[in-house]
């Protein structure tokens, strides 16, 4: 709810939290789903610190990503610990497992990372609506300008 009201009010998008499809194939929720300009937003959003996610939860993330086709799609931890150490390392092991080669996380700044300006890790430091500017102009940057 909190983060669909920060992209109710600092992005003037349209945001729904909690989505669940009734239909066979991909299970759990969708955290949140958000609509920015003509672009679809899926964020996965965990409250836990970087040590208590597992790898079960990146696979389902990658699921729905696959499942939902959006433009962007973040995984955001509510920490201010380093996605470098634990996270990053997960997302290059499920690319691996999926795509047999290993698809490159790179830093964009601080502890953001992307994977082709398309998936995006991120945390609440320094802020996180100052962490999804970020993502929205890499996303941009890389998406509308080449």
């Amino acid at each position: 709810w909190f983060i669909a009201q920060i992209m109710n009010i600092d992005f003037q998008a349209e945001a729904i939290w909690g989505i669940k499809f009734k239909r066979p194939g991909v299970g759990g929720d969708y955290d949140l789903i958000s609509k920015i300009d003509s672009f679809i937003l899926y964020m996965e959003i965990k409250s836990s610190p970087p040590k208590q996610i597992y790898d079960r939860e990146i696979a389902a993330f990658f699921d729905r990503v696959e499942d939902l086709c959006p433009e962007i799609a973040v995984f955001f931890v509510d920490t201010e610990l380093r996605m470098k150490d634990k996270i990053v390392p997960m997302f290059e092991a499920e690319t691996l497992r999926r795509h047999k080669e290993a698809k490159s996380v790179k830093r964009l700044e601080r502890e953001l990372f992307h994977i082709d300006n398309r998936i995006f890790i991120i945390n609440a430091r320094p802020d996180i609506s100052v962490n999804i500017v970020e993502v929205l102009r890499a996303f941009w940057r890389k998406n509308l300008i080449s």
